[in-house]
């Protein structure tokens, strides 16, 4: 927050384009009621001001100067000229989607545990299917996502404490876990296609549906009960070369596993140096049903099925 002095000694909070227009406008900022965040003075009262001084000007006491409150975050528009910027509109998904993780990330207590998983089984018995695949001209093709999809499924299922949802004065405990996969579409937006009962299926099946998810969400051609509920998410950001990152829990969910990216690292092994991929995932859990025992448990269970992707490949 900017301030200066006023000729009367007291300090005057104002935004920098506020004081540039109140100086070369000759206007004392003292006289000025701020109705910014803490009584700011803001670039909409020096216009009002500059449009009628006569009743915006506050000559009658300056003891007055920054009381004016508020509890909601500054418009930032106005510290900034109209030259300096542009404006596109938001679309009614985007505005549905921060209502709804503002609503999320203020009202459910969020906590994070993380932990790393060697990959290099999971990603060997990947590479061997698609070339069994591809040598009987199959177009399918499996992903690493698909795994952890599975594995995510199976721990809910070993870890049944954390495929809960708060629902005021109940806990509501399912007895499928049904996957939400956040899927981001072409021109902004996200959405969260769920595989349902993916601990019944293969990866392969995991695989196909999510390929047919995600080409519908794209064209927007979903139905609502195939994005709408869900158990539990998986957000993925390593194709993008993120390592780690939190991930904001999707209501009425209460749990959400962001997904980082594998990355080589050595280790020490009995005839020297290996190195191994290393993917680091980081569970948020809704602290009002899950407790950091229970989170925590999951991750190693998460961690103990994916590193032995084998088991996967059965339903």
């Amino acid at each position: 927050m900017s301030t200066l002095p006023s000729s009367s000694g007291s300090r005057v909070f104002a935004s920098p384009l506020a004081r540039r227009l109140a100086r070369e406008n000759n206007l004392d900022l003292t006289l000025i009621s701020g109705s910014g965040p803490e009584g700011r003075v803001i670039k909409r009262d020096i216009e009002r001001v500059i449009a009628n001084p006569a009743t915006n000007l506050n000559t009658s006491s300056t003891e007055t100067q920054n009381t004016t409150k508020t509890t909601e975050l500054p418009d930032p528009k106005l510290f900034f000229s109209e030259d300096e910027f542009s404006l596109e509109p938001i679309s009614p998904m985007l505005q549905s989607i921060a209502k709804r993780l503002t609503a999320a990330k203020s009202e459910i207590p969020h906590y994070y545990v993380s932990i790393d998983c060697h990959v290099d089984e999971a990603e060997k018995i990947r590479a061997r299917i698609n070339a069994a695949l591809k040598e009987k001209d199959i177009s399918e093709k499996l992903t690493l996502n698909d795994f952890i999809i599975k594995a995510a499924a199976e721990a809910l299922i070993q870890v049944p404490e954390v495929n809960v949802a708060f629902a005021g004065d109940h806990v509501m405990r399912f007895h499928n876990a049904d996957i939400s996969v956040a899927v981001a579409l072409p021109g902004g937006g996200l959405i969260t296609p769920i595989v349902k009962k993916a601990h019944k299926k293969s990866v392969r099946e995991i695989a196909s549906e999510v390929k047919e998810l995600a080409a519908r969400a794209s064209e927007t051609r979903l139905k609502p009960e195939e994005y709408e509920g869900g158990t539990f998410s998986v957000s993925n950001l390593g194709m993008f070369g993120i390592s780690d990152f939190t991930a904001v829990i999707n209501p009425p969910q209460s749990a959400i596993l962001a997904i980082g990216g594998a990355e080589e690292k050595y280790f020490p092994g009995a005839s020297g140096p290996e190195i191994k991929k290393v993917m680091r995932v980081t569970l948020s859990s809704d602290h009002r049903v899950i407790n950091g025992a229970e989170a925590a448990k999951f991750v190693a269970t998460f961690k103990s099925i994916i590193e032995q992707p084998f088991s996967l490949l059965f339903e």
